[in-house]
């Protein structure tokens, strides 16, 4: 795994620990019965305490917290690329399967693992019928101002009727 692979001023080897314990908790019967990457995830995330996850997460909330600075709100796209095709993560390694999902997510990850109220509200239709995002996030405990923003723009936009290429 690239060591400097970037998820929002967290290396994925940082995070990684934290996707394997969410894995882990998944109701498997038989981790042989699920997909390689799945597996890759969720058996080693057995090992991991929740002591040391919880200790993990509340770092990666202080430094992402830095990062967020003084913004009430921040505005980004919901996902940072375009999809991948069906089938396009097919072969690789778990790594780079790892690392490809990573780019996807670059934008939520991060509040996935902060806490700080975030949702994401489709604002367009891409000329191929796909919707296109923007995510609110807010500081720690600024549901109100994330919920009200999000109910603002919905309401100003049409976006059913929007194509952007």
């Amino acid at each position: 795994m690239s060591e400097g692979a970037q998820l929002s001023g967290t290396t994925l080897q940082e995070f990684l620990p934290i996707w394997q314990r969410n894995a882990c908790t998944a109701p498997v019967l038989n981790w042989a019965h699920t997909e390689p990457f799945t597996r890759w995830l969720g058996v080693p995330g057995k090992a991991r305490s929740q002591p040391e996850i919880a200790e993990l997460t509340r770092r990666i909330a202080a430094a992402f917290a830095n990062w967020f600075g003084d913004a009430d709100i921040w505005l980004t796209p919901t996902v940072a690329v375009a999809p991948p095709a069906v089938g396009s993560f097919r072969g690789l390694s778990n790594e780079a399967t790892l690392e490809a999902s990573a780019r996807l997510a670059a934008f939520t990850a991060p509040f996935n693992i902060t806490g700080q109220p975030a949702l994401s509200l489709p604002t367009a239709l891409s000329s191929r019928g796909l919707p296109i995002g923007v995510q609110i996030a807010g500081r720690p405990g600024a549901d109100r101002v994330v919920l009200a923003l999000a109910r603002r723009l919905e309401r100003e936009l049409s976006w059913v009727h929007r194509l952007i290429d």
